[in-house]
């Protein structure tokens, strides 16, 4: 099956600060779960292995310019410079090192009984409040943001009985709703429809999306207000068989999406106007999809714009101390070294 998608980031932090637009908030909460990813902690999801208590690291200044404006991925993947975990995992300070000093955020973390989160308060460095988040059985229940001590934004998620979610809604800093997001899913989870709708009522987007376990074939169509086609996808086997657009739009909601995993490959895609698509294909030691070894970029054509290798050296957990980066692009005719990264990682003892 195939996943939309518009970022890659797994911090909560970043990825649960959502904005008022339909296409951007399902696409963030398509890739940082509508509800809370429970086979993962935010260590793993940020690709770190083992009890990681701290992560502190330094990039390394690039060798050469590379000019990244239009590409459909940036070399830099995953991870932080400076985050503190505690012991199951959960990210309790996020940013990094200005000028000699932290710059970020801090969370505290509340659980229940059973040790579940049940609530996330996020502190700037100054100890101000900057965002709560509640958590139910099912996953995130409500979201705030704020400003100087005040509300500025918050969102409530609610979910059927199947534990999946059905309505997201926002509401801007004088509690008026800016989108409210309703979708179906099946008892297995695969969403079927959706539809997101503005301040106004007015409909942003109605989505159908199947899926074929016997077939393997997934489409996804979304439609204008009016009933026509704006994007439409069909993957099989790994495989996308078309992307269409009807809307000349860099940024319509559904351009970007990506196939589950197949053995060690990951397969990304950016659609375009006139029909093409570009692949980035990143590959993977095995299965675990743990210290990507190779990333390579396609455009509409099926030509190569741009391969990166990555090098690592490993502690004993087999996370990443030092990385280096390696670029091939048509300009630069040759592997060529881009940067080299170092971090520094403490565990939590028995």
């Amino acid at each position: 099956m195939a996943v939309l998608a518009e970022t890659a980031s797994k911090e909560l932090g970043d990825a649960m600060k959502v904005l008022l637009q339909c296409g951007l908030v399902t696409l963030l909460v398509a890739t940082a779960g509508w509800a809370s990813d429970g086979k993962k902690t935010e260590a793993q999801n940020n690709g770190l292995v083992g009890p990681v208590r701290t992560v502190s690291t330094q990039e390394g200044e690039a060798k050469f310019a590379l000019n990244q404006a239009g590409w459909p991925v940036l070399l830099e993947i995953g991870g932080c410079k400076e985050c503190e975990y505690d012991r199951q995992g959960t990210l309790t300070r996020s940013g990094g090192i200005v000028e000699g000093e932290f710059r970020g955020d801090r969370y505290q973390i509340a659980r229940d009984e059973r040790g579940n989160i049940v609530e996330q308060v996020r502190l700037g460095a100054d100890g101000e409040i900057g965002g709560r988040t509640l958590y139910g059985p099912y996953g995130i229940t409500e979201q705030n943001e704020y400003a100087g001590g005040v509300r500025v934004f918050h969102a409530e998620w609610r979910y059927d009985s199947n534990g999946h979610l059905g309505e997201l809604v926002q509401y801007d800093r004088d509690d008026k709703i800016q989108t409210r997001t309703l979708r179906q899913t099946g008892a297995s989870g695969n969403i079927k429809e959706e539809w997101c709708y503005g301040s106004k009522d007015e409909l942003s987007y109605h989505i159908l999306d199947t899926y074929n376990p016997k077939t393997d074939v997934w489409t996804w169509t979304s439609y204008a207000e009016d009933g026509s086609v704006k994007v439409e996808i069909e993957t099989q086997d790994g495989k996308v068989h078309f992307y269409r657009q009807n809307v000349n739009d860099p940024n319509v909601f559904g351009q970007h999406f990506f196939l589950d995993p197949i053995g060690n490959t990951q397969h990304s895609f950016r659609g375009n106007a006139d029909g093409t698509y570009d692949d980035v294909t990143t590959i993977y030691p095995d299965e675990k999809l743990h210290n990507p070894e190779r990333l390579e970029w396609r455009d509409g054509t099926g030509t190569l714009r741009l391969k990166v290798e990555y090098e690592y050296e490993l502690d004993g957990l087999r996370n990443w101390t030092t990385r280096r980066t390696w670029v091939w692009t048509p300009e630069l005719g040759e592997k060529t070294l881009y940067r080299v990264d170092m971090r520094r990682l403490t565990y939590w003892g028995n």
